[in-house]
């Protein structure tokens, strides 16, 4: 089974099919990209039961969301390194968004009597915590001790890391 501009690994029965603005299908298993009938391509994975998605609704919900940022307050940093955004409303604490951009490093750095917790919402890296590094990726959460040195990597070549950062006092770095 082929479709133009479409890749799959397919398991079991599968009816799939793209009619008008419509995608459908039952499927067990499926994986793989699948070039929308709008050309937008979206990398799906399916393993549940029957299907009906809106092709033209969905784009718009992918672009929605990629245009939507995570927290809004001020941009402290914008460079080519990282974009880094503070939440206003709080002042005890910091919720901060840091957008890694491909192939970069955040410098690494250590505060005393700051706690600090990473969460990571898309892209994947390494983030370290004094010797010990961890894959970093979308829904790890990573908590750095008081004094603990800590750093990021961005070790994709053409995505961005995105990831929250939240600590208690306000930015000194």
């Amino acid at each position: 089974m082929s479709f133009s501009g479409s890749s799959f690994v397919i398991s079991f029965d599968l009816l799939f099919f793209c009619s008008g603005d419509i995608l459908t299908g039952s499927t067990f298993v499926v994986f793989g990209l699948f070039q929308l009938c709008d050309e937008l391509e979206i990398p799906i994975f399916y393993n549940s039961r029957k299907h009906s998605y809106s092709s033209s609704g969905l784009k718009k919900q992918v672009v929605d969301n990629q245009n939507t940022p995570p927290l809004s307050g001020k941009t402290v940093k914008d460079n080519e390194v990282y974009t880094i955004v503070d939440n206003t409303e709080l002042d005890a604490l910091t919720v901060s968004t840091t957008t890694l951009h491909p192939s970069q490093e955040t410098s690494g750095h250590s505060h005393p009597g700051i706690e600090e917790v990473y969460t990571f919402l898309s892209g994947t890296g390494v983030m370290q915590i004094d010797e010990e590094e961890f894959p970093a990726e979308k829904g790890k959460t990573f908590t750095i001790p008081d004094g603990s040195f800590h750093k990021v990597y961005n070790n994709s070549s053409d995505e961005d890391l995105l990831f929250i950062c939240v600590f208690n006092k306000r930015r000194n770095h």
